[in-house]
Formats: C-alpha cells, structure tokens, sequence
C-alpha cells in the first residue's frame, strides 16, 4: 500500500452536497491531512458535513453562507476565499476544487 500524502486545500461550493462529502471522504484516505474551506447553501439544510467529524485528519472550515441568486455576492465570497488561502498557503499547496463554484 503506498504512504498518503502531506496535505491538501478543498474548496466546495456546498458542504450540504453528499457528493462533495463523498469526495471529500475519498481524499481523507489519500492525504494525511484535509483542509476544507467550505459554504453552507441556504437552500440545503441537511449538515451532512457532520459526517465528516468521524475523520481525524478532516478540518472543516466553514467559510459563510450563500444565497440563490445573490451571484455578485457569491462571487465576492469566492474572492476572498482565494485571497485568504493564498495569505495563509501561498502557492506551494495542493488545491482541490469543486467545479460549478458559481
């Protein structure tokens, strides 16, 4: 079996998505340490992040909430977000990103 991997930086659009929380699950096993910056959606209301608590090696970072529709907002957020990482990162990290971010 081959030796995980340091870390890696996710970014989700919607930590309510199962698949995002299924992926996010798949690259725990991979890496030995997850950093996730996420949103929560307005219009899902589930908390299946929850069940990325069970994971050690997950930190969730739950970054604001999104509205449908608010796109300009959105995109702001997503701004940030990068310029955040980018403060605490730099440019040396591995990034993993969800696609439809907007």
């Amino acid at each position: 079996m081959s030796e995980k991997k340091n870390e890696i930086i996710v970014l989700a659009q919607s930590l309510e998505q199962p698949r995002v929380v299924k992926r996010i699950t798949e690259l725990s096993n991979l890496y030995k340490k997850v950093i996730v910056f996420g949103f929560n959606r307005n219009i899902h209301k589930v908390n299946n992040f929850s069940a990325l608590e069970n994971f050690s090696n997950v930190e969730i970072n739950i970054v604001g909430n999104l509205s449908n529709s608010q796109y300009l907002n959105r995109l702001k957020s997503y701004f940030s977000l990068v310029f955040k990482i980018y403060k605490n990162f730099g440019l040396k990290k591995k990034i993993y990103m969800f696609l439809g971010l907007i």
